[in-house]
């Protein structure tokens, strides 16, 4: 059924098309009809009916469309619109005026319990990565910046080669060897590894090199943890020779834990590109090759999975784990919808509006019943064209 905002005030969006066909046979489209006052009568609510206020403009081909006056509907419940020109077979259509805009944006109109959306729901490969949004990828890195950082924060100053950071550690030096990145605000999209912090006081982290803009109050940072373990500049790119590392090079079982230091790779080592899917031998990497917990969270720079870092399909349902899609839907229907309304809840509640069993409806007190009709989940007053709840229970 069709649903108009109570007194909506966008006239494209009071509209209710009609088809209209001809007396002589009910069949035959019935074009250029005009209609008086007297052949538009509408009902509220199950109130007599009377001359509606609003017109009618033909589309063509026999469809037709009565826009609605806002004083048609001013009045919440069923709209019934019947037309009767003498030309035209009586069409008689029902519309519900609601409460709520049907066209504001999110799901409004069902009701949805926890593990409705589970893993054995979802078809093999119906989420991939054409099905993400375009800046998925961004937006999950920076959610594993915010989980890798080691402060954050809107600096108070900044210096040629110094932050003062909003808030931070009293402790002297804890953040020497780590890297503060500049995210929003003057110079982002800076990078400087942090070589003194003064601590409690001050709070000033002395950087190196040089920042390239001095950072200053608008500057919001994130302080990294880093992985060094080889010393500075021990290996350069113009040490290695073009080609230099191949497969031929190397023994079977030749790099083991063993062989490579704890953090003995870090960001700063790796030359931007530097790692290609050309790099890799067809089945390289197999799970025999990455041991238990090698690849944590720490291993991962703020912002290295962007969304150009995965191929087309790289994220499909069988790369989830099978109870991912469980996880998902619960994590999405605790989230908070509205101050302490959760998405859950307001599911719960919009749906016994919009499909539970409803009463009082004709009275000045409307009560709807959750799905499975075993308790109240919404009861309201109305008055005076105004709408009071005075219960809702989403539990």
């Amino acid at each position: 059924m069709q649903l108009i905002k109570l007194s909506e005030s966008t006239a494209a969006r009071r509209r209710i098309p009609f088809f209209a066909t001809d007396i002589a046979d009910g069949v035959t489209a019935k074009t250029g009809l005009t209609f008086a006052a007297a052949e538009m009568q509408i009902s509220e609510n199950g109130a007599a009916y009377a001359n509606g206020g609003g017109t009618v403009t033909e589309v063509g081909s026999g469809l037709y469309y009565y826009e609605c006056a806002t004083a048609d509907i001013d009045t919440l419940g069923f709209l019934t619109l019947k037309l009767n020109d003498s030309l035209m077979t009586a069409q008689t259509v029902a519309v519900q005026i609601v409460a709520f805009d049907p066209y504001a944006a999110g799901v409004n109109v069902v009701s949805m319990d926890a593990g409705v959306i589970t893993a054995a729901a979802i078809a093999t490969g119906a989420i991939d990565a054409d099905a993400l949004a375009a800046d998925a990828g961004t937006e999950i890195a920076a959610a594993v910046a915010v989980n890798l950082a080691s402060n954050q924060g809107t600096a108070s100053a900044g210096g040629a080669s110094t932050i003062t950071l909003a808030s931070g550690s009293a402790t002297a030096d804890l953040y020497n060897g780590q890297w503060v990145r500049i995210t929003s605000g003057t110079g982002a999209g800076q990078a400087r590894r942090i070589t003194d912090y003064t601590g409690a006081g001050t709070k000033v982290a002395t950087v190196s090199p040089d920042w390239t803009t001095t950072p200053d109050a608008t500057s919001v940072y994130d302080v990294i943890y880093d992985a060094s373990g080889l010393a500075d500049d021990s290996i350069k790119a113009a040490a290695i020779a073009t080609g230099a590392i191949t497969a031929a090079k190397f023994a079977a079982g030749a790099i083991d834990a063993s062989a490579v230091a704890d953090n003995a790779i870090d960001a700063a080592a790796i030359a931007t590109g530097a790692i290609t899917a050309a790099k890799f031998a067809a089945g390289a990497i197999d799970a025999a090759a990455i041991a238990s917990s090698a690849i944590t969270d720490t291993k991962i720079a703020t912002g290295a999975l962007t969304a150009a870092k995965f191929a087309a399909g790289a994220i499909d349902a069988a790369a989830l784990a099978a109870d991912a899609a469980t996880e998902i839907a619960t994590a999405v229907l605790a989230a908070a919808y509205e101050s302490t309304v959760t998405v859950k809840d307001f599911f719960r509640l919009a749906g016994a509006v919009l499909y539970g069993k409803a009463s009082g409806l004709e009275g000045g007190t409307h009560t709807f019943r959750d799905y499975a009709d075993a308790k109240d989940r919404v009861v309201a007053t109305y008055s005076a064209g105004a709408r009071t709840p005075t219960t809702r229970d989403a539990t």
